[in-house]
């Protein structure tokens, strides 16, 4: 009955922790999205400067980095 215990709690946990990491990965997915969006529009727009654009993009991918930082802080 112990070992059985055992091992539930052990799944458990490793449930957890999993779950945990999903999350993780969705919010590095959504920025990384953001930022290809955003280099797409950079390589459609001729007109505009392309390095400049890139930078934007750079900008907001770190935006949105910072901001899934502060929120799984927030939820720790």
């Amino acid at each position: 009955m112990l070992k059985f215990l055992m091992i539930t709690l052990v799944i458990f946990s490793v449930s957890l922790f999993a779950n945990q990491d999903m999350d993780q990965v969705e919010q590095i997915n959504k920025c990384d999205k953001i930022y290809d969006d955003c280099a797409l529009k950079c390589e459609k727009n001729e007109a505009t400067d392309n390095e400049q654009c890139y930078a934007k993009c750079e900008a907001l991918f770190d935006k949105c980095q910072n901001e899934s930082e502060e929120l799984e802080e927030k939820q720790d």
